[in-house]
């Protein structure tokens, strides 16, 4: 009897310390779903770990369970974006351009943007002029001048607006398409909105902006009087 009781006892210790580390665990992983669901997966364990315990601890299980509820919710929403993500044609580009960041991350931006075909000679940068949006060129060249100066060419994966989405300033060179282009037209405000409300997000978008003016400035200083980077 004695030891029945104390192997109970037991068993039931080890359900809350595998729950406090499926906690723990959680925290450490990088990816938003794993991290809900295995939060989810801990707060259950807690839970029959809370009845057993024989104490009334109703009040911890009643926000257990609604913890777990929300958590649900958004574990539907991300497998529900993650469907919608894998369905772009431009998913791996993405994922190029954007790396570190999972598929309801990518679906924020995608969200934030549109998706346009355009015309050789099409604008998608004019000089001294404010850009609404980030452009990411995926497929086509655009060639970019300053003060009528071919100074550079970009190709898939370049980005477009660097400068305007960090300060807000106006364009520094002109952008034009040099042939049939497609490209993302994020807008600014509502990426900028999504990045405040995901650390990772903005961390990743920020690095990924930096890396883009790294490059350009490099090829500035290449190109002798060449004005600054490209927009």
């Amino acid at each position: 009897m004695l030891g029945t009781l104390i192997s109970a006892i037991r068993w039931n210790d080890l359900l809350g310390n595998c729950s406090y580390v499926i906690m723990a665990f959680s925290f450490l992983v990088t990816s938003m779903l794993w991290l809900r669901v295995l939060a989810t997966v801990s707060m259950l364990i807690e839970i029959v770990y809370f009845l057993n315990t024989g104490d009334d601890l109703i009040t911890a299980i009643g926000w257990d369970v609604a913890f777990i509820a929300i958590n649900l919710w958004r574990i539907w929403a991300l497998h529900r974006a993650r469907s919608r993500v894998r369905a772009l044609p431009d998913l791996r580009l993405l994922r190029a351009v954007f790396p570190g960041i999972d598929d309801g991350q990518i679906a924020e931006i995608v969200k934030a943007g549109a998706w346009y075909d355009l015309a050789p000679g099409a604008l998608l940068a004019v000089q001294g002029t404010p850009i609404g949006a980030l452009y990411l060129i995926c497929e086509g060249r655009a060639e970019v001048r300053i003060d009528e100066r071919l100074v550079a060419h970009l190709g898939p994966g370049e980005l477009v607006g660097e400068v305007g989405f960090l300060t807000a300033a106006p364009a520094t060179a002109s952008v034009s398409c040099e042939g049939p282009t497609r490209v993302i037209a994020i807008d600014r405000t509502r990426l900028q909105d999504a990045a405040k409300a995901d650390p990772t997000l903005a961390s990743a978008v920020h690095r990924v902006i930096g890396e883009a003016l790294a490059r350009k400035l490099a090829g500035a200083n290449r190109q002798p009087a060449s004005g600054g980077p490209a927009p």
